[in-house]
Parts: C-alpha cells; structure tokens; sequence
C-alpha cells in the first residue's frame, strides 16, 4: 500500500498548478514542481493513482471559473495530464 498522499491543483482565489506531496510514514509535507508553464493552471479536476506504473492521473478540470461563482459553471478542459511518482 502507498506512503503518499499528493494534492494536485486546487483554488486559492484563482485556480493553480501547485503539487504537494504528504508522506504519511514521515508525517511531512513536500511542495514539488509546479505543472509545467504549457499547461494551464486548474480546480475541480479528477484523479487517480496507478502505482504499477508509478503514474497520477489528472483528467479535466475547471480552468476559469464563473462570473456567477458557486452558481454557475466556468469552462473546462478535458486534458490528460500524467505525472510522474
């Protein structure tokens, strides 16, 4: 079973790239390298974890949020970003 825990993009008043990594044998946690400048910064995406390929999955996500806030829907991606474990 896995030691890690990462939380990858998310909302911090606008939508970002950042990718954390929480250990959890060593109760620590990591900030990694951003997504790359090429890919666009996003929130509400969906994940998943292949370890027999040493892979996190990232799939969509919201990329601008809307002028209604939590009302309304922004606009999506339907990229498919794999990274590296």
């Amino acid at each position: 079973m896995g030691q890690d825990l990462y939380v990858i993009s998310g909302f911090t008043g606008e939508e970002n790239r950042d990718v954390h990594c929480y250990s959890i044998s060593k109760d620590e946690w990591t900030k990694l390298a951003d997504f790359p400048e090429h890919l666009v910064s996003r929130s509400v995406a969906a994940s998943c974890a292949l370890p027999s390929l040493g892979l996190i999955v990232v799939f969509g996500g919201e990329i601008a949020p809307s002028n209604r806030a939590h009302e309304g829907a922004g606009d999506f991606t339907n990229e498919v970003i794999c990274l590296s474990t």
